[in-house]
Formats: structure tokens, sequence, C-alpha cells
């Protein structure tokens, strides 16, 4: 069995952690009835509760879009848990770990940083 060396330096400097009040002061700097602000705040929210890598959710540019590898509006379900909780879930079609796609799962929050309420605006807005 192979021994590995002690890790190696991290490449990027520590950055604290997302928390539910930083979201919340992100947001309240966002016109959400702006396609764009709309789109990083249910980016946002969604990433946040569903603790996915923010490059599941997003595109590099409009035009790099590929409904084969990134989430649609039809990749969207709401279904219940095992508890019969209702609970949003993205099947993200290909992730970095996982070429065959993952599911993702969020629940409704009770204040502005909802990730149902973020979703359901960036439709509204953006479609």
């Amino acid at each position: 069995m192979a021994l590995l060396g002690p890790p190696t330096k991290p490449s990027k400097k520590k950055r604290q952690p997302y928390t539910v009040e930083i979201i919340l002061a992100i947001l309240s700097h966002l016109d959400l009835s702006v396609p764009l602000d709309a789109s990083v705040g249910s980016c946002l929210t969604t990433g946040f509760y569903s603790c996915a890598r923010i490059g599941e959710l997003t595109v590099k540019t409009l035009l790099s879009f590929d409904p084969a590898v990134h989430v649609k509006p039809s990749d969207v379900l709401e279904e219940l848990d095992p508890k019969g909780l209702l609970m949003t879930a993205l099947a993200v079609p290909v992730t970095e770990s996982s070429k065959s796609g993952e599911d993702l799962f969020y629940a409704a929050q009770n204040d502005a940083s909802d990730p149902r309420k973020s979703f359901a605006n960036h439709l509204r807005v953006n479609f």
C-alpha cells in the first residue's frame, strides 16, 4: 500500500461559508423583477439549500446552454418525501462527479431565501 505524502497547500485562500444571513443580504440588493437578478436569486437559493456545486446550476454564457447538460424547467419536479413533506427535486443531467447526472433536493423556507419562491419568480420573469 502506497503512502500519500503531506497534503499540498490549497491554491485558494479560505473563504467564509455562506449563511442564511449572507443570502438574505445579497437578495436585498437584487431587483427580482430584472431577468438577471431573478436568475441569480434562484441560483443562489437553490444552490445553498440543495448543497449543490454552483457549476451544476449555471452556464458560462446564454449561448452555451445545452439541454443535454444543463437543468431545464422540465427537470424540476415536486414530490413528497417519506414523511409526506413537499420537496423540490432537480434532475441535473450531468455533474462534475457523475456523467449520468444526479438529483438535487430542497424544501421551502419561511423567509425571503425560500428557493421554491425564488425559482417560481425566475420562471415568471425569464420564461
